[in-house]
């Protein structure tokens, strides 16, 4: 731990971004970014699989679940791998295994052998992400951890917006081979620049034994959770028993991760982090921040194409000025944070995004499309402030041993308040769609975009983008209780 704390201290003076800084970066994003696409790049080629195959769609979505499932189980093992053999070589095996992945879903010949070729896929996604959040912590000192991780928030904030777009033009150019195949040449690249450029660093802990009843414990409550929220998603309800069984197993089997620690300090991760008040709210201001995201970049698309009746095409330029708002605004709130602390620029960001959502409350189906970007681009720069920010507060009260784990912990805690977006905004919406008009009962979210009125449509986005935005003054409450400025050094454990 000394020799940890020397870094630390070497780094206090050091606040720009160097070149070598600046090359790990760009690694970081180019992986990230291909792992993020492809959480929803793959979501515009579902019919055409359904069709081409002649499979039932209803078996087909498991082409984006299995992805979904993967990426969420093998999340818990980075803490431990990243110990055990240094997060450059985990770093770059996950990559060779996402790019074989990737090239195995291009060659896949049925909807069974491509639902295992994306867990393969998953497998390596799953990895990439934190460890290039680990990569960029380690790299950056406590000085420029705001600054560096924009650089991986950035895909987290665009990608769920440009993936479908981006997969409906590969589709219609190239075929839907070509969304998984266009991850191969980035890929290899990605690689080859990841062996030269990231630093070789050190293991951890080598010696850390795995938790073999922890890992089990905490990837099956992730696994089944995410599986029973996706399913809530798409049948717009919490009661079936395809829904409330695997949500029922994965809070049994989380609460029992946190019941061996409790009794012996075994897990999978350290939870002793959460003694700290400012990662404690902090995991609070990420998981209801990933639910009213995640939900908003569901809900905004939707409106556009069912209540607007625009393209898929036009939507995605319709979502454009969420973008610029979020690219310039994302290096201006890491670098803030950095110098004086995340508290304020968190708490801003939050307020931001809460004027953006509470505005899409009172949206029509005649909303003049100035407003509607002007509401995005404020959305865009609030969720800049909010998401690298709120995870800066933690970091910066954290012992560097304990990075590692708190970027698993922080990754998983955004993989189900992603899914908990889906799922609940969209029986929010569907209940509320349903609620007016002739009586009529949008019970599922295909009924939905099937619909011919938009009126009905309409209601349920607004109580949408209401429950959005309690979720959004629930997590403002909380930054406003993190801790003010930045601490004087970084905690060092004993």
């Amino acid at each position: 731990m000394v020799d940890e704390a020397r870094a630390y201290e070497a780094s206090e003076s050091d606040l720009g971004f160097d070149r070598a800084l600046v090359a790990i970066c760009a690694v970081v994003a180019v992986a990230a970014t291909m792992t993020i696409l492809d959480s929803t790049i793959v979501n515009i080629a579902l019919t055409v699989l359904s069709e081409e195959w002649r499979t039932p769609l209803s078996t087909v979505q498991w082409v984006a679940a299995a992805y979904l499932l993967a990426l969420s189980t093998v999340i818990p093992l980075t803490g431990w791998l990243t110990h055990r053999w240094g997060a450059k070589r985990v770093f770059v095996y996950a990559l060779v295994l996402f790019v074989v992945g990737s090239a195995l879903c291009a060659a896949a010949w049925s909807a069974a052998s491509l639902i295992v070729f994306r867990v393969v896929q998953g497998l390596g996604g799953g990895l990439i992400l934190p460890v290039a959040m680990i990569i960029l912590v380690e790299a950056a000192g406590p000085n420029r951890q705001g600054k560096a991780m924009s650089a991986a928030g950035a895909p987290m904030l665009l990608g769920p917006i440009l993936g479908p777009l981006l997969g409906g033009l590969l589709i219609d150019s190239a075929g839907w081979r070509w969304i998984f195949l266009i991850n191969v040449p980035l890929g290899l690249i990605a690689v080859l620049a990841a062996a030269w450029v990231l630093p070789a660093g050190r293991a951890g802990n080598p010696e850390r034994e795995i938790d073999t009843a922890g890992l089990v414990l905490l990837s099956g409550s992730a696994g089944l959770l995410v599986y029973a929220l996706s399913k809530a998603g798409g049948l717009g309800e919490f009661t079936d028993p395809h829904v409330y069984l695997p949500l029922v197993g994965g809070a049994t089997l989380a609460t029992a991760v946190v019941g061996r620690w409790m009794r012996d300090g075994s897990a999978i991760l350290d939870l002793s982090m959460f003694r700290s008040a400012a990662v404690s709210l902090a995991a609070g201001i990420q998981f209801l921040f990933a639910i009213a995201f995640f939900g908003l970049m569901m809900l905004i698309p939707l409106y556009l194409q069912v209540v607007r009746d625009f393209s898929a095409l036009f939507t995605g330029v319709m979502v454009v000025p969420y973008g610029v708002g979020a690219a310039i605004a994302m290096p201006m709130t890491g670098a803030i944070a950095d110098r004086s602390g995340a508290r304020n620029v968190t708490v801003a960001g939050l307020v931001l995004l809460l004027v953006g959502s509470a505005s899409l409350c009172f949206i029509g189906a005649d909303t003049p499309l100035l407003l509607l970007g002007a509401a995005q681009f404020v959305l865009g720069v609030g969720m800049a402030g909010t998401m690298v920010p709120s995870m800066t507060a933690a970091y910066q009260h954290l012992p560097p041993g304990q990075v590692l784990d708190a970027t698993s912990l922080f990754n998983v805690i955004s993989r189900i308040g992603g899914a908990v977006g889906v799922a609940v905004l969209s029986v929010v919406l569907i209940g509320g769609a349903g609620a007016e008009g002739d009586r009529r009962t949008a019970s599922r979210l295909s009924d939905l975009l099937s619909s011919d009125s938009s009126t009905e449509a309409l209601h349920g986005f607004r109580q949408g983008f209401a429950f959005a935005s309690v979720l959004v003054f629930a997590a403002l409450v909380l930054a406003c209780l993190l801790p003010k400025g930045k601490p004087t050094h970084p905690a060092v454990s004993e």
